[in-house]
């Protein structure tokens, strides 16, 4: 992954932070994502959760 990749994806997150304070709801759902993810042993990757933190986003 570039390194420009990364930082898009580290920024998206830390939108995403501050997202959740604003849109509780929305956390719920992205929060049942992430158990599930992680019930799966997938959460090992950091990319799993820029991922999900993309998703949120949209």
């Amino acid at each position: 992954m570039e390194t420009t990749e990364m930082m898009k994806k580290m920024t998206n997150s830390c939108e995403v932070l501050n997202d959740i304070l604003r849109e509780p709801k929305k956390y719920e759902e992205s929060e049942r994502k992430y158990h599930k993810i992680e019930e799966n042993d997938r959460m090992y990757k950091m990319h799993e959760l820029y991922n999900l933190c993309e998703e949120f986003v949209k």
